[in-house]
Order: C-alpha cells, then structure tokens, then sequence
C-alpha cells in the first residue's frame, strides 16, 4: 500500500486492531529460543482503528464496501521480557 496514492479502507474504518511492526516480531522470535517451553502472544496491547492508520500516512482515503468483520482485535502481550519498540503510526507518517 505504501506505493498507492489512495488507500481504500473498507467499511467505516473504525475497525480495531494490533498492530506490530514486523522487525519487532523478528526480535521477539528470535528471544524466545531462551523463553521456558510454552505458547505467547506477541501484541502490542494496544489498539489502533483502521482509520488512524489510514490518516498517519498523509495519503488521500476512501471508503469502500466491505463484509461485516470483527470490530476488535487486540492481542496481549504475554511474552518474557519483550515488547515492541516500534509504534505503528509513528512508522506509517515516515
């Protein structure tokens, strides 16, 4: 998307996720080789809507039509030790 000059966000874009950049779930990965045996969720805990992040970019947005989706996903961090470093919108405006 980021060679687009419009986004399209579908539906009213109030849409919540979690977003990580993936450099920060490389790092995560590669730290839990030393993490005790057992599953992890690797979110931010924060929640961003779509629309936010269509709006960091600067770039022009519409809405376009979309199926009816879940309105929220936020994942926990339930890692040992790690957490992203990167924020999301922050990356997008550059």
């Amino acid at each position: 998307y980021r060679r687009e000059n419009t986004l399209k966000v579908c539906g009213d874009g109030l849409q919540v996720r979690d977003y990580v950049h993936v450099d920060d779930l490389v790092e995560a990965i590669t730290l839990s080789k030393d993490w005790s045996f057992g599953e992890y969720s690797l979110g931010s805990g924060k929640g961003v809507t779509v629309l936010e992040l269509a709006q960091a970019t600067g770039k022009p947005y519409i809405h376009v039509e979309s199926v009816k989706e879940q309105r929220e996903a936020v994942i926990p961090n339930t890692s040992i030790g790690w957490s992203p470093k990167i924020n999301v919108l922050e990356y997008v405006k550059n």
